[in-house]
């Protein structure tokens, strides 16, 4: 394997990687994996493996598994809080995705329900699947999640597809990393990727481990103070500080 990756101008974990599912090597790679290996590259790849995020969803089976990560579920949190977020007539989320989608804290849950009632959409899908190649993703257990699918809120803005994964861990180095949601937005370039975290009141004092842990990620970080995080504001104002990395028109849920 260690031939192979020197061969293909690759590194060995990245190959590793490849060869686990837990991340897809663009058409250039694949090219030279396949020329090192003598395979006769008029054979096409598998029919899935550069499909848009739009095709995925329209081909992928209805039985599909979906991984879900121990822990309190959006709904099991829900119970104990909708009278605090003030929500009045609100329909919760279709069931699978409340049980299917860990939330760890009220504000996380605070940040959901803005998305929701601001028009996002409950969806499955893999990130490996929509192109997300800059760390491997994990179980709670440690073990990768190569190409499974996971529970996530989905919206359109300006003929961008956003995709919004709540708690996600990713091998970054030889560090375990948990983060409250990774994003991804579809341009016509392709997919871009940030990471969203929600700090609570004793999070103070933590900035140097913070910019470290941010820095390791090597993804935009977006930090919302707990205090902040509303059900009227969230959404607006994840929209604009998207627009702002990523630029183009506000990507409101809707």
């Amino acid at each position: 394997m260690t031939q192979l990756a020197d061969v293909c101008g690759i590194d060995f974990r990245r190959l590793s990687d490849y060869e686990r599912g837990r991340r897809r090597p663009s058409a250039d790679v694949l090219s030279r994996i396949a020329a090192a290996l003598q395979f006769n590259q008029d054979v096409a790849p598998p029919a899935d493996a550069f499909l848009s995020p739009r095709e995925y969803r329209r081909l992928a089976p209805r039985s599909a598994v979906m991984h879900v990560d121990e822990g309190p579920s959006y709904l099991s949190l829900l119970g104990r809080s909708e009278g605090a977020l003030g929500l009045q007539g609100y329909a919760p989320p279709q069931r699978w995705w409340g049980l299917g989608t860990r939330t760890d804290s009220s504000p996380e849950l605070t940040s959901l329900t803005s998305l929701l009632v601001s028009g996002a959409r409950e969806r499955v899908a893999s990130p490996v699947r929509l192109r997300f190649e800059e760390h491997a993703l994990l179980a709670e257990n440690g073990r990768g999640l190569g190409l499974a699918e996971r529970a996530c809120l989905w919206w359109k803005a300006d003929g961008r597809e956003v995709f919004y994964f709540p708690q996600v861990t990713m091998l970054v180095g030889e560090w375990v990393v948990r983060v409250d949601a990774l994003v991804g937005i579809f341009t016509k370039a392709g997919p871009v990727w940030c990471v969203v975290e929600i700090d609570g009141p004793g999070h103070a004092g933590r900035g140097q481990w913070d910019r470290r842990r941010d820095g390791l990620v090597r993804m935009p970080v977006l930090r919302f103070p707990s205090g902040e995080v509303t059900v009227s504001r969230f959404a607006q104002e994840l929209a604009w500080r998207l627009r702002a990395l990523f630029g183009g028109t506000r990507a409101d849920c809707g």
